[in-house]
């Protein structure tokens, strides 16, 4: 019999963001990043895609909520992550998604 992981879904709320750095900070905090865990898109990648430094492993997605009105360099920070994410994920299911 095959086992099925549920997805989990991670929900973190923008309103209070005014940075990059707390954007990237409530991202390491939700995944559990131990510290020293860098704020470059690769270092992200590495951890959510192919796992083990995390507390959190796949399959989860992160759900953005709250976004509007945030700077335009979290926006494309945002953006950044979830186009990479999609581009080199493979079969790994992770991803972030922003939610009104």
């Amino acid at each position: 019999m095959e086992s099925v992981i549920a997805m989990r879904i991670i929900e973190l709320d923008a309103h209070n963001w005014n940075s990059v750095n707390d954007y990237l900070d409530a991202l390491r905090t939700a995944l559990g990043s131990p510290e020293g865990h860098g704020s470059s898109i690769d270092a992200f990648l590495d951890s959510m895609i192919y796992g083990g430094m995390n507390r959190l492993n796949p399959p989860y997605t992160i759900q953005l909520r709250n976004t509007k009105g945030l700077p335009r360099d979290v926006l494309d920070q945002i953006q950044l992550l979830k186009q990479s994410l999609l581009k080199q994920r493979g079969d790994v299911d992770v991803s972030v998604e922003l939610v009104p």
